[in-house]
């Protein structure tokens, strides 16, 4: 036996029966998008049915920036005279 029961999915972890977290659905007036609420109904503002907000997906990450080249000192503009 290993005794990592919580770590394993063995009992006697805390989240042993816990559902997984959902995100919660959301609803919104496609004419007053701060009209946002947690269960389909109507607009209070125009009478639309609210619809359903699909989740968006996470954005990627940033990229790096490279990094700057290495110069001899000269100015990198010319000059146009």
């Amino acid at each position: 036996m290993s005794g990592l029961g919580a770590l394993d999915g063995g009992a006697g972890g805390a989240s042993a029966g816990a559902p997984a977290a959902q995100p919660e659905t959301l609803y919104q007036c496609p004419m007053h998008p701060t009209v946002v609420k947690n269960h389909p109904g109507d607009c209070p503002i125009c009478g639309m049915k609210l619809v359903k907000v699909e989740p968006r997906p996470a954005p990627p990450p940033p990229r790096r920036a490279a990094a700057p080249r290495a110069t001899n000192g000269a100015s990198s503009t010319t000059d146009r005279r």
